[in-house]
């Protein structure tokens, strides 16, 4: 592949294939800036209303620059609204280029796991983990109850990507935007 530098002209087409396309090439290349790039081994921490990172060090990336972080007990603290009995909600696990833990919690859905929405993309931080809170017959409070499955909640950590966050990357409308389209010329580069 060789790089050839070009003046290139792009233009804003509002609801359009072409805008629609080159938003969802920026949100890919958003996702492949900010991304988590070994497991975390992430669990119960000593602390059980809390998670852990469990693997010795984690490789991630934060706007495109190399990171590192150590195994840590009492990482994330949960925070947000309460769950209550017969509803569904999950966490993504985040930390920025500093390497400080950070949560963005979901909708809470009556439905489904699968039915709740996050608010937006998380920009400018590598998503570690999704921790998942089913309440069957209690309610969940984040960061008192513990993250362990019982007592009639249920729970489950996903090292990696959320599936769900999805069609927030190809939502042109959502706040995440990394490149704005419009009318002026541009110089950049185009690979071959």
């Amino acid at each position: 592949m060789s790089s050839i530098s070009q003046t290139v002209k792009v233009e804003s087409f509002l609801n359009s294939d072409i805008y629609g396309n080159a938003v969802l090439t920026n949100r890919q290349a958003l996702y492949n800036l900010n991304q988590c790039l070994a497991s975390a081994g992430i669990a119960t921490a000593t602390t059980t209303s809390k998670l852990k990172i469990v693997t010795a060090t984690v490789s991630f990336m934060v706007d495109g620059a190399f990171q590192s972080i150590a195994a840590t007990d009492n990482f994330w603290t949960l925070t947000g609204s309460v769950v209550p009995i017969g509803s569904y909600t999950k966490y993504l696990l985040l930390v920025n280029s500093a390497g400080a833990a950070s949560v963005l919690q979901s909708s809470v859905s009556q439905v489904s796991l699968a039915a709740c929405i996050y608010p937006s993309y998380p920009d400018g931080f590598s998503i570690f983990g999704v921790f998942s809170v089913t309440c069957t017959t209690a309610a969940f409070t984040p960061g008192t109850t513990t993250t362990a499955s019982g007592g009639g909640i249920t729970t489950a950590i996903t090292n990696g990507f959320d599936k769900y966050l999805l069609p927030l990357l190809a939502d042109a409308n959502n706040s995440a935007q990394m490149l704005q389209l419009s009318g002026v010329a541009n110089s950049g580069s185009l690979l071959l």
